[in-house]
Protein backbone atom coordinates (compact mmCIF):
# COMPACT_ATOMS: atom_id res chain seq x y z
CA UNK A 1 0.00 0.00 0.00
CA UNK A 2 1.19 3.48 -0.83
CA UNK A 3 1.75 5.51 2.34
CA UNK A 4 2.25 9.26 2.48
CA UNK A 5 5.63 10.68 3.44
CA UNK A 6 5.50 14.29 4.69
CA UNK A 7 7.19 16.75 2.33
CA UNK A 8 8.01 20.38 3.08
CA UNK A 9 6.99 22.45 0.06
CA UNK A 10 9.13 25.39 -0.97
CA UNK A 11 7.67 28.86 -0.61
CA UNK A 12 5.91 30.06 -3.79
CA UNK A 13 5.97 26.51 -5.19
CA UNK A 14 3.06 24.08 -5.65
CA UNK A 15 2.31 21.77 -2.75
CA UNK A 16 4.03 18.42 -3.29
CA UNK A 17 2.75 15.15 -1.86
CA UNK A 18 4.73 11.90 -1.88
CA UNK A 19 3.26 8.41 -1.54
CA UNK A 20 5.55 5.37 -1.47
CA UNK A 21 5.93 1.64 -0.91
CA UNK A 22 8.69 -0.88 -1.62
CA UNK A 23 8.09 -0.83 -5.39
CA UNK A 24 6.41 2.46 -6.23
CA UNK A 25 6.62 6.22 -5.66
CA UNK A 26 3.83 8.62 -6.57
CA UNK A 27 4.59 12.35 -6.46
CA UNK A 28 1.70 14.80 -6.89
CA UNK A 29 1.93 18.59 -7.24
CA UNK A 30 -1.18 20.57 -6.30
CA UNK A 31 -2.39 24.09 -7.08
CA UNK A 32 -3.75 26.30 -4.30
CA UNK A 33 -7.27 25.02 -5.05
CA UNK A 34 -5.92 21.42 -4.70
CA UNK A 35 -6.34 20.68 -8.40
CA UNK A 36 -3.59 18.44 -9.73
CA UNK A 37 -0.94 20.25 -11.73
CA UNK A 38 1.36 17.29 -12.28
CA UNK A 39 2.04 13.76 -11.11
CA UNK A 40 4.91 11.32 -11.52
CA UNK A 41 4.52 7.59 -10.95
CA UNK A 42 7.83 5.75 -10.52
CA UNK A 43 7.45 1.98 -10.58
CA UNK A 44 9.59 -1.17 -10.50
CA UNK A 45 12.02 0.53 -8.13
CA UNK A 46 15.39 -1.17 -8.13
CA UNK A 47 14.54 -3.46 -11.06
CA UNK A 48 14.12 -1.80 -14.45
CA UNK A 49 12.57 1.34 -12.89
CA UNK A 50 10.39 3.61 -15.01
CA UNK A 51 8.72 6.98 -14.49
CA UNK A 52 5.38 7.96 -15.99
CA UNK A 53 4.81 11.71 -15.78
CA UNK A 54 1.65 13.72 -16.46
CA UNK A 55 1.53 17.52 -16.64
CA UNK A 56 -1.39 19.79 -17.46
CA UNK A 57 0.50 21.36 -20.34
CA UNK A 58 2.10 18.31 -21.93
CA UNK A 59 0.06 15.26 -20.96
CA UNK A 60 1.83 11.93 -20.41
CA UNK A 61 5.47 11.03 -20.96
CA UNK A 62 7.33 7.84 -20.09
CA UNK A 63 10.98 7.34 -19.19
CA UNK A 64 13.29 4.61 -17.98
CA UNK A 65 15.36 5.47 -14.91
CA UNK A 66 19.10 5.12 -15.41
CA UNK A 67 20.14 4.45 -11.81
CA UNK A 68 23.75 5.55 -12.37
CA UNK A 69 25.16 2.10 -11.62
CA UNK A 70 27.46 1.35 -14.50
CA UNK A 71 30.84 -0.10 -13.66
CA UNK A 72 32.33 -1.93 -10.73
CA UNK A 73 34.84 0.06 -8.65
CA UNK A 74 33.60 3.42 -9.91
CA UNK A 75 31.54 6.03 -8.11
CA UNK A 76 27.80 5.78 -8.58
CA UNK A 77 26.34 8.52 -10.76
CA UNK A 78 23.06 10.30 -10.05
CA UNK A 79 19.95 8.63 -11.43
CA UNK A 80 18.51 10.30 -14.54
CA UNK A 81 15.47 9.82 -16.77
CA UNK A 82 16.10 8.51 -20.28
CA UNK A 83 13.67 8.18 -23.19
CA UNK A 84 11.45 5.11 -23.11
CA UNK A 85 8.09 5.72 -24.75
CA UNK A 86 6.54 2.25 -24.45
CA UNK A 87 4.05 1.94 -21.60
CA UNK A 88 2.13 -1.09 -20.37
CA UNK A 89 -0.90 0.96 -19.33
CA UNK A 90 -2.84 -2.04 -18.02
CA UNK A 91 0.15 -3.00 -15.84
CA UNK A 92 0.52 0.54 -14.50
CA UNK A 93 -3.23 0.76 -13.83
CA UNK A 94 -2.96 -2.51 -11.87
CA UNK A 95 -0.19 -1.00 -9.73
CA UNK A 96 -2.46 1.92 -8.78
CA UNK A 97 -5.48 -0.33 -8.17
CA UNK A 98 -3.42 -2.73 -6.02
CA UNK A 99 -1.51 -0.13 -3.98
CA UNK A 100 -3.57 3.06 -4.10
CA UNK A 101 -6.61 2.28 -1.94
CA UNK A 102 -5.33 4.55 0.84
CA UNK A 103 -4.61 7.52 -1.43
CA UNK A 104 -6.93 10.51 -1.11
CA UNK A 105 -9.88 9.72 -3.39
CA UNK A 106 -9.38 12.74 -5.67
CA UNK A 107 -5.74 11.71 -6.33
CA UNK A 108 -6.54 8.01 -6.82
CA UNK A 109 -9.40 8.77 -9.23
CA UNK A 110 -7.43 11.37 -11.19
CA UNK A 111 -4.35 9.18 -11.68
CA UNK A 112 -6.38 6.10 -12.58
CA UNK A 113 -8.60 8.03 -15.01
CA UNK A 114 -5.53 9.55 -16.67
CA UNK A 115 -3.95 6.11 -17.07
CA UNK A 116 -7.19 4.60 -18.39
CA UNK A 117 -7.48 7.28 -21.11
CA UNK A 118 -3.94 8.14 -22.19
CA UNK A 119 -3.79 10.74 -24.92
CA UNK A 120 -7.35 11.89 -24.30
CA UNK A 121 -8.11 15.19 -22.63
CA UNK A 122 -10.49 14.69 -19.74
CA UNK A 123 -12.27 17.21 -17.60
CA UNK A 124 -9.89 18.02 -14.79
Amino acid sequence: MLKEIPVISEENEPVKRWFTDHNTDLFVWLAEDESILRFQLCYNKGQNEHALTWTRDQGLSHHAVDDGEEKVMKMKKSPILVQNGRVDYSGVQKIIRDTGQELPAFIYNFVLETLEHPGQETIR
